[in-house]
């Protein structure tokens, strides 16, 4: 009640009761997801808040004329300023500028497509703002004042000075934008170097994207007019397809399609085109700095499912990964992308780039891509030479809330897994990341490849380090990205670590586990055994580069559930070792229900001790490594004695 200077509850009835009373100008209300009663008082260039009893405390001042309030599906708060003719973020009680050059904006909404608009009653339209820079929705108005989406789908506007309310035919033309490289939420870029993109409407092109930043490398396209040249004899900085192989260069008019991913190697600088030496060839495109920088595209955003056909390059049941992306101007869940003519490896997983850490995210099952997101997926084909065929469903899209641009870190729930992370720093002073080692654990796995697993990528740059899990494919080991065993028993998971340098280095981890599992960790370069759920991070180093090896082993066991001779639960068991042949490390897993000293050596065939493994106090489940490497070929025996009985078994070493 404006004049009043109050807001009011009105009962079923519609009797009125005082709720809050003493404001100025009260105009615009909004319930927050939190459940926060804001109110912006016009006269009092403030946003109150009103708590349940309806006391009234500063939420924003220092406003001009605030009028109308609106959440987006984000979070973030926008105001209306009458008078400042500007909408305003105040999501943090600050003012801060959102689109500016406005006439009188007097009411606020969000659509469900996520656009957003506002009715300016000094200017006889209604405008969208979605990506802060004004531009027509709907012209020719007469006072418009109120705004509202219905149910069906339908946009009304109530005309104050022309005494009607009309209908708004939605248009379908809009712009999407992705504000900051690595976290929109930050506001804030990252540093140079590559980004795995994806389209969000159709119609873009290398020539659209070099309206935008640099773009080198790339011949002109069918009419040159239209599509330059963009310094074609300098090195590609764009890539729009993978072989299995290799990348392809597009030309200016190529188009980038929704739902196929493409590289961008971008640069923290500014440098003008005509600043450009004349050996690189002639292009429109500029350099810009990535602070404050931001996607942006404007067409027609798809509103219905995507299909789009992937040759095979390499063959079936090989590594063949393609650059997917999503194709929409929404939010899209992982699991809304299916395949037919083969499968999509590990059923759910894609990877997003990380070009901040410089690492592969995998991203899985309900994980969301944001917009303008592209993805690595390993897909397999029915048979040698086929197509997969990747349908993007829009059923499985939002816009509440907006994820991380890069994909966010989100538990898995559906099955049980440990994550890990290695970050660490060379000694050259490079830091180096890694989040793509996940082992998991689902009734429908095995110990080997297959389905469920996904293949470890290397990151598109020089120095790096690298952890991965390792299983048996083909007979031969596999690092993978995602490693998933079968649930409900003992699982000895050989992880491997590589670095392109010394350094120092520190391994994370995150469970989700099932009650009463154990799960532990033994580094073999150390000896040292750390039981994940007692401490959350492993700090080790390196003297010089690393080739792929098998450092660390994970061990976990279900609760109640021990390994004996014949695989059968057992109170003292000793698993068989794995690999069997070893060439160069095998595992084996003790279990002991109780803690005991416990003394593990290898024998060779005349009976002499060749190796301890272990001679100490032990408890619970624990991992005995064998170093085959150092071992002559040849068939030797694991012999473990403990309080209760010795148990032995066999390996073979060979070459």
């Amino acid at each position: 009640e404006t004049s009043a200077a109050r807001v009011s509850v009105l009962s079923a009835t519609g009797t009125r009761t005082d709720f809050a009373t003493g404001l100025v100008a009260p105009y615009g209300l909004v319930q927050l997801t939190d459940g926060r009663i804001l109110v912006a008082e016009v006269n009092a260039s403030r946003v109150s808040v009103l708590s349940a009893t309806g006391t009234r405390t500063n939420f924003a001042t220092g406003l001009n004329a605030p009028i109308d309030l609106v959440q987006l599906a984000d979070g973030r708060i926008l105001v209306a300023e009458l008078n400042g003719n500007r909408v305003s973020n105040i999501t943090a009680g600050t003012r801060s500028d959102f689109a500016t050059g406005l006439s009188s904006p007097i009411d606020l909404v969000q659509l469900a497509n996520g656009r957003i608009l506002v009715a300016e009653s000094g200017a006889a339209r209604v405008s969208d703002i979605t990506a802060g820079a004004r531009s027509d929705f709907a012209t020719g108005l007469i006072g418009p004042y109120g705004l509202v989406q219905l149910t069906d789908g339908r946009i009304l506007v109530s005309e104050f000075s022309g005494n009607r309310v009309s209908l708004l035919t939605l248009s379908t033309t809009m712009t999407v934008a992705q504000a900051g490289l690595y976290n929109p939420s930050s506001n804030q870029g990252d540093g140079a170097g590559f980004r795995l993109l994806g389209a969000p409407v159709p119609g873009l092109t290398p020539t659209s994207l070099a309206a935008l930043n640099l773009v080198q490398g790339i011949p002109a396209g069918a009419n040159a007019a239209t599509h330059p040249a963009q310094y074609a004899a300098a090195g590609a900085n764009l890539f729009t397809g993978y072989t299995g192989l290799n990348y392809t260069r597009p030309d200016a008019d190529d188009p980038l399609v929704p739902g196929r991913g493409f590289w961008w190697n971008l640069y923290d600088i500014t440098v003008a085109s005509a600043s450009v030496p004349a050996q690189f060839g002639t292009g429109t495109s500029s350099s810009v700095e990535l602070t404050g920088f931001a996607l942006s595209a404007t067409g027609v955003p798809t509103t219905a499912d995507v299909s789009i056909p992937f040759a095979d390059n390499v063959g079936a049941g090989t590594d063949d990964f393609q650059m997917l992306a999503n194709p929409f101007a929404r939010a899209l869940a992982v699991s809304g992308i299916t395949a037919s003519g083969g499968v999509v490896q590990g059923t759910d997983v894609v990877q997003a780039y990380n070009p901040n850490g410089r690492t592969y995210v995998p991203r899985i099952g309900t994980d969301r891509l944001a917009v303008w997101q592209g993805v690595f997926a390993q897909l397999v084909p029915t048979a040698p030479g086929g197509t997969v065929t990747v349908t993007y469903a829009y059923a499985s899209t939002d816009t509440n809330p907006a994820p991380t641009f890069y994909g966010r870190g989100v538990a898995e729930a559906a099955r049980p897994s440990v994550r890990f992370a290695l970050a660490g720093e060379l000694s050259d002073g490079t830091p180096v990341a890694d989040s793509a080692a996940i082992v998991r654990f689902d009734a429908a796995a095995t110990a080997g490849w297959d389905g469920f697993d996904v293949s470890k990528l290397t990151p598109p740059v020089a120095a790096y380090a690298m952890l991965a899990p390792v299983a048996l494919r083909n007979g031969e080991p596999a690092r993978l990205a995602v490693d998933t065993r079968a649930a409900g028993s003992v699982a000895v998971v050989p992880l491997a670590f590589t670095s392109t340098g010394a350094g120092r280095f520190t391994l994370t981890w995150t469970t989700d586990l099932p009650t009463e599992t154990t799960a532990t960790l033994y580094d073999a370069a150390t000896g040292r055994t750390v039981d994940l759920a007692a401490g959350a991070a492993l700090a080790f180093e390196t003297m010089a580069a690393q080739e792929w090896a098998e450092r660390f082993t994970l061990t976990v066991a279900p609760g109640g559930v021990t390994a004996g001779a014949d695989g059968a639960e057992a109170a003292f068991g000793l698993s068989a070792a794995r690999p069997n042949p070893a060439s160069s490390r095998a595992s084996m897993v003790l279990t002991l229900d109780r803690p005991q000293r416990v003394r593990a050596v290898i024998v060779d065939a005349l009976g002499r001790t060749v190796a301890v493994l272990h001679d100490g106090e032990a408890a619970g489940v624990v991992a005995l490594v064998v170093d085959a490497g150092a071992l002559a070929p040849g068939v030797y025996v694991v012999r473990v004695a403990g309080a209760e009985a010795t148990l032995s078994r066999r390996i073979t070493v060979a070459r």
